[in-house]
């Protein structure tokens, strides 16, 4: 008998549908949920066993892949960190020179990391490694919940993506900053506190790399008067800092890695217009530097502006659950930091990924056409500069290209890709930052302040 004539049996003799579709429903859900993280560590395992039992292949997977520069050392940032700790406590000043580094890298990093004597000797770094890149793909079963094979797609593509792979290859400390971000917004969605720990968490991350620092400007969902004293608080932490470290801090600025607009894997917001200055007039340009500026400036902003108006008084972060707002905000404060302050190492990239469950649940869950529009917009534009790498950071997918089609058609395809990548960054920055204003506009500390200036003004009338 069919589910659908159970109802004229009598109660016991009914056939059990509508629990079996239920635990259906429930296998389904946990199927999605942890697809990501399960095909992330299969993938990583198989390059694991490459590794150890071919390493050349692993090597040339990466560099098809897109990953840049790959290198045939596993997790060679990693003990980058480990080789400074080292040659520090034995008197060298790294600052200037790192004999214990296999690339002689100088230190580049907070001064912080060099007092972290407990860190395991270069010797490790191959298990310490290993234990990073797991705890990233177990964490992304913690955030990466999609509701249909659709938004499966759109999460393994990020998920597997250039950016995050380089990061896992390197071991990067971004990796660990990603982990810290995430527990800071699993706490940040509790009560006040457990939000204060999160600041916390947050602070400590930014004396540890610096632009997890601009995650603070997120405090503006507390009161008026919380918010104010996190970021007195902090404030006075990091003056501390300078002032202790200043000396140390002025030599490692000059280990900041900075790349060219057009070779490599940097992005940033001056990529596009000062790349196009140098590459037609060899200057920085001028009046028509300016101009170039101003244009993409001015369409950034009318693209936040009109995001902000879209979503402004819809409430739909409402709907969020408080993960995927809190991860959402942080995603888009660090994005847009990095991308505005100046160039960073392509591997940060790997901060795209907090943003996607948002965008994926803004599309799936708004019942305007204009809004679900806007989140596909920003979600094929975060695919697309997660995913350009594997062409513009692939040396042999260039070569190859140079070889079917000649040197000249392959510059004119390449630059046209380099474009498209460059204005895809500032389309999804200006989406992004539209987003963040719609947050800090409705934010508790924004209606707090609004309310003082009201009292003040009424005062001053009366």
């Amino acid at each position: 008998m069919s589910c659908g004539d159970a109802d004229t049996l009598p109660q016991a003799d009914r056939p059990r549908c509508h629990f079996d579709t239920n635990r259906e429903r429930i296998a389904n859900g946990l199927a999605l949920r942890f697809a990501v993280p399960a095909v992330a560590l299969g993938v990583f395992l198989v390059f694991g066993v490459l590794y150890a039992l071919h390493s050349a292949i692993a090597f040339d997977a990466l560099r098809w892949w897109g990953v840049h520069p790959p290198v045939k050392e596993p997790f060679l940032d990693l003990r980058y960190i480990f080789a400074g700790v080292e040659c520090w406590a034995k008197g060298i000043n790294v600052y200037i020179s790192n004999p214990c580094d296999p690339l002689g890298r100088p230190h580049g990093y907070s001064p912080l990391w060099l007092r972290f004597v407990f860190l395991p000797s270069q010797n490790w770094t191959a298990v310490a490694g290993l234990i990073v890149d797991l705890l990233f793909v177990l964490s992304l079963g913690a955030f990466l919940s999609p509701q249909s094979r659709g938004e499966l797609a759109v999460m393994l593509a990020a998920a597997l993506s250039p950016p995050v792979v380089f990061a896992l290859q390197r071991a990067n400390v971004d990796v660990l900053i990603f982990l810290m971000l995430l527990a800071a917004a699993g706490v940040w969605t509790g009560r006040s506190s457990r939000r204060m720990l999160g600041y916390g968490l947050v602070t400590f991350a930014g004396l540890l790399k610096f632009y997890p620092l601009i995650v603070l400007a997120l405090a503006v969902r507390e009161k008026l008067k919380t918010c104010i004293a996190i970021l007195g608080v902090a404030g006075i932490l990091l003056i501390g800092f300078a002032t202790y470290f200043h000396a140390e801090l002025a030599e490692m600025a000059r280990n900041i890695p900075t790349g060219g607009y057009f070779i490599g894997d940097m992005f940033g917001a001056k990529n596009f217009p000062d790349g196009i200055m140098a590459a037609h007039l060899g200057t920085n340009g001028g009046w028509f530097g300016v101009v170039v500026w101003s244009a993409l400036l001015a369409l950034t902003l009318a693209l936040a502006l009109a995001t902000f108006l879209l979503l402004a008084g819809r409430h739909e972060f409402v709907q969020f659950a408080p993960l995927e707002s809190a991860l959402f905000l942080f995603g888009a404060v660090v994005i847009c930091g990095c991308f505005f302050a100046g160039q960073s190492v392509g591997y940060r990239g790997i901060f795209l990924l907090f943003p996607v469950p948002g965008l994926l649940a803004l599309h799936r869950r708004s019942g305007e056409r204009a809004v679900r529009r806007r989140a596909a917009q920003a979600s094929a534009l975060l695919l697309f500069v997660l995913w350009q790498g594997i062409l513009t950071w692939n040396a042999n997918a260039l070569d190859a290209v140079r070889v079917w089609l000649g040197a000249p058609v392959a510059s004119a395809l390449w630059m046209a890709l380099w474009s498209a990548r460059e204005l895809a960054w500032w389309l999804l920055a200006g989406i992004l930052s539209g987003i963040i204003l719609c947050f800090i506009v409705e934010s508790p500390a924004a209606d707090g302040l609004r309310r003082a200036l009201g009292r003040h003004s009424s005062m001053e009338s009366s």
